[in-house]
């Protein structure tokens, strides 16, 4: 267990918190975000580090992948190089805002 999640940490998770959906590739999706959460607090018995990491990954994602004024989360941000960032900031319930919400629950 402890080498997969230094895979995945390595691999996947920024140190600031910010999750990738594939290595190196500036693809965030809220899944990504959300689901590694559940892992995290179920690790947290086995590796106690595992808490920091929830804690930057869901401080990160609040910053960065949810909209201030309406509270929903977005449903992805990616780059394309020479073009920049873009957002999909459609509140979309059951694919956004439903998997932050229950990965947020989870460790409240």
């Amino acid at each position: 267990m402890r080498l997969g999640l230094n895979a995945y940490l390595r691999n996947f998770v920024k140190a600031n918190g910010e999750t990738w959906v594939q290595p190196g590739r500036r693809i965030i999706d809220i899944h990504g975000c959300a689901r590694p959460s559940f892992a995290w607090v179920v690790l947290m018995s086995l590796f106690p580090e595992c808490r920091d990491t929830w804690e930057r990954s869901v401080r990160w994602t609040i910053e960065h992948m949810q909209n201030r004024a309406s509270g929903h989360f977005f449903y992805r941000q990616f780059s394309l190089a020479p073009l920049g960032q873009w957002t999909v900031d459609v509140p979309y319930i059951r694919w956004s805002d439903a998997w932050m919400y229950k990965a947020l629950r989870n460790q409240c």
